[in-house]
């Protein structure tokens, strides 16, 4: 990564919220498909 490409936040308020950081609570990701739709095959219907 070069240092031109990382991003630096310009918000005023990002300093002040980084406190948040420290909480966060990491959790397994939720899935709203069922497996039947997951294994359908996908129709392209583009004209």
């Amino acid at each position: 990564v070069v240092a031109n490409d990382v991003y630096i936040p310009t918000l005023w308020y990002y300093n002040t919220l980084k406190f948040i950081t420290d909480c966060e609570i990491s959790r397994q990701g939720m899935s709203s498909l069922n497996d039947e739709t997951e294994n359908e095959p996908v129709e392209n219907n583009i004209e």
